[in-house]
């Protein structure tokens, strides 16, 4: 009469771990199959940026004042390589390849580059990184935050 009891009691429990364990893995197949679904249909890029700047601006980029150089800065590209980015006569070239396309062909969202350098601001490339310009409070200047292109 003794194993009964303690047979009750181990399949008591092994059925509540299976049910945990069942529980688990249906919650983290939900996650992963809401992942894709939640990045294309929730905000964008650009919305998850408090201060996202507009897209490349030809216009006014020559001024020595901060103001104008701010203009210049292109949307969805880390502060430390802006200076990249600002047109020349030879084109863009690609940062980790010898490639060079047309400025033209900068956030078109067509991924002309293999390391994705083209497309800072669009999710053309699957390997890209999207930065944001914002403002810390209380530290003065811009600060670069990244986010995954998806």
């Amino acid at each position: 009469m003794f194993t009964l009891p303690k047979l009750r009691t181990t399949v008591k429990r092994r059925h509540l771990l299976l049910a945990l364990f069942v529980i688990g893995v249906l919650y983290m197949t939900r996650q992963l199959f809401s992942l894709p679904t939640r990045s294309s249909h929730g905000e964008s890029q650009t919305e998850r940026c408090r201060q996202a700047e507009p897209t490349f601006q030809r216009k006014d980029c020559g001024g020595p004042s901060a103001a104008a150089k701010e203009k210049c800065l292109q949307s969805g590209v880390s502060l430390r390589k802006t200076r990249l980015f600002t047109p020349t006569g030879s084109g863009f070239k690609c940062l980790k390849d010898d490639v060079t396309i047309m400025f033209a062909q900068v956030n078109d969202d067509y991924c002309d580059c293999e390391d994705g350098s083209d497309e800072p601001a669009t999710n053309a490339c699957l390997n890209g990184r999207f930065f944001c310009k914002q403002e810390t409070p209380g530290k003065p200047g811009l600060r670069s935050r990244s986010y995954p292109s998806l």
